[in-house]
């Protein structure tokens, strides 16, 4: 086992000079090095990951003071009076499309040519056909002079904004740790997505990462930055990645376990780092004299230590100082000395260094180590006004030197100073005017201050830091916590789908959100899709946005993209030479015809050719599948081909994997009229094949699983041990806030004008809304003021000729509106209906039922035991045809609201709602049950 540093940061990423981030990183590293000889370094490149010798890193190893090295040896030592550029954020992005140059270089003309009019798009190209070639040949050579020795070379393709495809390389091997310092907005693209593909080869590598802080994202600070989404996606991809993860200092951890918690994704394991304060303490009261001429010091000054970056917040010192020329007079400010480079966006370097009043009392500094200590032994105290930190790395130095420091009145700083110093408002520069002059003049109470710190304080070393970090990268490869990657989550459906513009509803609907999170509580679980010609192992990068905390149907957009990517990949890699059996080749001329067509001439297939062609005795063995003995494929689709149950048996029976498979409900058994002819040939087949190659079996409630035992036990099948499961009701993984504009932009443009009721579901025989059409005429033929109706699904089968009679009916015209929702949109509709009705002949377990009692809204459904199973005695019921019922009924409800009312307090008081995320403990628990070796 090896454990791996990542110093991609400041290696090829940082073009500055020694921030925090810089700091943290090489002093770990160096005292790793000092500490454990076997920590090994790596850095990420365009290529992937390459291995940095240790004897390069000598000047580090061998540095008495790492700043003054690393500037050093990189070159980057810049005048005090030079202003440090900001990097344009377009820059940014270049590089973080990518390190490597060719690919830049290829990506420039990529553009070019998607910009250029298509009738001259050759010229462009054949510009930059001999420049691709070129730099292509540069770059194969460089590497080869380079002569670096390539690890385990990965055969998998990493795909950059679908532009370039390229051999990832890596040296790290299964059961090795990797750890890194944390994020860029630069470099973390290409890094996160090259260990999501490294992770699904090594399953045993355990990835850990430090976070410093969640500036980002935290409300308070979160618009000081434009890195909100980005950081987001970041933490979101560590909470489904990593397997420990460092904090700086207890409120760095609080704050992301918090995140994580309000995302839905499991607490990792954590470690708190608190950071060394050990700075060079060399020098005397002539070389300070020395400095101070140098630099032009007044004899009152005040230190502040940090780059000129947003979150450092100077420019309420700024204000503070324009506040102290109200207060006194000028000889009585005192100097501000700012230690730091100068970034961010604030207009604060402009006006300190401008501003009449002002600019002689503020000094920008870049001093080397030993001059630093020089300014902090010097000073009368510090001031750190920061927003909001991680663990600082300035104020323990302050600290450290004895040196009493106004801070911000914020979390984490006051987990370092305690009732050691004094805090201010962040936000008050009145206040830090106050402060600073007040301990400026009480020179008694400022020296009693600073003794106590002396007596108190107790620093923190460099080296210790390091030795609890290396004692917890050993201490992690103790934890054996790969049991869930023997778990195999099929996707085949939604792999299926990614094709095609389907509605997110259903099963579809049901198979994402459990996969959302089950693969949030068990990181180590795979992804998998059976198709004609293999299983698929989807890479983390590609579900990635099924994790994410957003509307199931936009991550399932965003999956698209990389799914249809795969999926054409190994299309265009099927060999020419391949047969293919007639079944695959009717169904692949099909799928030329438009939808009317196509549908036509499926139901004479099914009708008249495919008893032949799925016939049992035809079936063949597509592929191996190359699941081991202790392996489980949990199955949430509708099934398979013939074929493809044939291979699954056949592997099965060989290679001994367990297969689980989770069944809706028996609506093609129960109410066959009321589905496809395609369903109803292909699902006797379907529940034969899963009772003949489950280990065990799921349902989607237990009148599903009473129906499924009772069909079984008729046709002799073998009986499976079998479990309810009650799905989830939550429409979102987030509160929808929004505002009433949106409400009524949403009501204007879908036709609501006054009260409202609502079904949800996809509009399908099965669902009744034929019988709600005809009690609605009814309301209106009786009542003159009747609210309206709204079917909120997508059309499914057999219901061509119902909407083409709705929406030819005069007399439902804007009454009964019929509306195909996202879910933000549904929120809004659940929310402000009078209440919902579902006339559904028969279900599983309903997905719509639970979603109303969730949002407290009664429901009027129909007479059928799955929906009774459901809604007990909070519902009221009607039976499936009896339409003078239905309108009887809705009519009721709609004029009484007080009775309407006491029907939703009981809801509210008794109905206990099932979460996805519950929904998915109570799997995983089942499944963890089932499972142990």
């Amino acid at each position: 086992m090896a454990v791996w540093m990542d110093l991609t940061y400041t290696m090829s990423v940082w073009k500055g000079g020694v921030v925090g981030i810089v700091r943290a990183e090489l002093e770990l590293a160096k005292n790793l090095h000092k500490i454990n000889k076997e920590i090994r370094f790596c850095k990420a490149t365009a290529a992937g990951f390459v291995e940095i010798d240790t004897d390069s890193l000598s000047w580090l190893w061998n540095s008495e003071k790492t700043g003054d090295a690393y500037l050093k040896e990189m070159n980057r030592y810049k005048s005090d009076e030079k202003k440090e550029p900001e990097m344009p954020q377009g820059l940014k992005s270049a590089y973080g499309y990518s390190l490597g140059r060719y690919d830049r270089i290829k990506r420039l003309g990529y553009m070019l040519i998607k910009n250029t009019p298509w009738a001259i798009r050759f010229i462009p190209y054949i510009l930059f056909s001999p420049i691709w070639l070129i730099s292509k040949m540069i770059s194969v050579i460089k590497k080869n002079i380079k002569k670096i020795n390539f690890k385990n070379i990965s055969d998998r393709y990493s795909k950059i904004e679908g532009a370039r495809k390229q051999k990832i390389v890596y040296p790290f091997k299964n059961e090795d740790v990797f750890f890194t310092t944390g994020w860029t907005a630069v470099s973390g693209i290409i890094k996160e997505e090259y260990l999501s593909y490294i992770k699904d080869e090594l399953p045993a590598l355990t990835v850990s990462y430090l976070i410093y802080d969640l500036i980002f994202v935290n409300p308070d600070t979160a618009a000081l930055y434009d890195f909100k989404e980005a950081f987001k996606k970041y933490l979101l991809w560590i909470g489904a990645n990593c397997d420990y993860i460092f904090y700086g200092g207890n409120t760095a951890k609080k704050d992301t376990e918090k995140f994580f918690k309000e995302n839905g994704f499991p607490i990792k394991k954590g470690y708190v780092l608190k950071f060394g304060s050990d700075v060079a303490k060399g020098g005397n009261a002539e070389e300070f004299d020395i400095i101070r001429k140098k630099y032009k010091l007044e004899k009152n000054y005040i230190l502040a230590v940090g780059s000129v970056d947003t979150k450092k917040n100077y420019i309420t010192l700024y204000y503070a100082y324009k506040h102290m020329t109200l207060l006194t007079s000028s000889d009585k400010i005192p100097q501000l000395v700012i230690i730091g480079g100068k970034f961010g966006n604030t207009n604060f370097t402009e006006f300190a260094e401008t501003d009449p009043d002002i600019k002689e009392k503020i000094v920008f500094l870049r001093p080397s180590d030993d001059e630093l200590a020089q300014l902090y032994r010097n000073c009368r105290f510090s001031v750190l006004p920061t927003w909001y930190e991680g663990w600082s790395l300035t104020l323990p130095e302050s600290l450290e030197f004895g040196k009493f420091c106004l801070a911000s009145d914020v979390a984490p700083l006051r987990e370092i100073g305690g009732d050691l110093i004094d805090y201010a408002d962040p936000n008050d520069p009145k206040e830090w005017a106050e402060k600073i002059l007040f301990y400026l003049e009480n020179k008694t109470e400022l020296e009693k201050l600073n003794k106590n710190i002396k007596e108190k304080y107790k620093p923190i070393r460099w080296y210790d830091c390091a030795e609890v970090l290396n004692n917890n990268l050993i201490d992690i490869n103790k934890y054996k916590i790969y049991k869930d990657s023997r778990w195999n989550y099929d996707l085949s459906l939604a792999y299926a789908l990614c094709l095609h513009d389907a509605p997110v509803s259903g099963i579809l609907r049901t198979q994402l959100l459990l996969a959302r999170y089950l693969g949030r509580l068990y990181p180590h679980m795979k992804f998998i899709a059976f198709n004609e010609r293999e299983v698929v192992y989807l890479d983390r990068f590609t579900y990635l946005p099924l994790l994410m905390d957003e509307p199931i149907d936009v991550a399932f957009g965003k999956m698209k993209y990389s799914l249809r990517n795969d999926f054409s990949n190994k299309t265009n890699n099927i060999n020419n030479a391949e047969k293919f059996s007639d079944k695959e080749i009717i169904w692949m001329f099909i799928s030329l015809f438009p939808s009317k067509f196509r549908d036509k001439l499926t139901a004479y297939v099914i009708r008249k050719k495919l008893n032949k062609l799925s016939a049992e005795d035809n079936t063949r063995l597509l592929y191996k599948i190359p699941l081991k003995e202790d392996e489980i494929v949990f199955s949430t689709g509708a099934g398979y081909s013939a074929d493809l149950y044939a291979t699954i048996s056949a592997e099965k029976n060989k290679n001994k994997f367990k297969f689980i498979q989770l069944i809706y409900d028996l609506t093609p058994i129960v109410c066959p009229q009321v589905h496809t002819l395609e369903t109803r040939t292909f699902y006797k087949p379907f529940l034969k094949n899963i009772y003949k190659i489950s280990d065990y079996i799921f349902f989607g409630g237990k009148t599903a699983m009473l129906d499924s035992m009772e069909y079984a036990k008729k046709n002799g099948f073998e009986d499976k041990e079998s479990f309810p499961i009650k799905f989830g009701s939550d429409i979102s993984t987030k509160n929808i806030k929004l505002n009433d504009s949106t409400k009524l932009k949403l009501f204007e443009k879908i036709g609501i004008d006054k009260d409202y009721i609502l079904t949800v579901g996809s509009i399908e025989a099965r669902k009744n809304h034929e019988i709600l059409y005809r009690a609605y005429v009814k309301m209106l033929q009786e009542n003159k003021d009747v609210p309206q109706l709204v079917f909120c699904g997508y059309p499914g089968w057999k219901t061509e000729w119902l909407l083409g009679i709705i929406s030819r009916d005069d007399r439902v015209k804007d009454k009964l509106i019929i509306y195909s929702p996202s879910d933000e949109e549904l929120d809004i509709l659940y929310k402000n209906c009078l209440f919902t009705v579902l006339a559904s002949i028969y279900e599983g377990w309903s997905l719509t039922l639970p979603e109303s009692l969730n949002y407290g809204k009664f429901c009027l459904c129909t007479d059928t035991p799955p929906l009774k199973e459901i809604g007990a005695d909070l519902l009221d019921y009607v039976k499936p045809y009896d339409v003078a019922g239905w309108a009887e009924k809705m009519m009721y409800y709609a004029n009484n609201h007080d009775e309407l009312t006491l029907r939703q307090e009981q809801i509210k008081s008794e109905w206990k709602p099932v979460s996805w995320k519950e929904c998915a403990e109570n799997v995983g628990k089942i499944m963890e049950g089932l499972t142990v070796i």
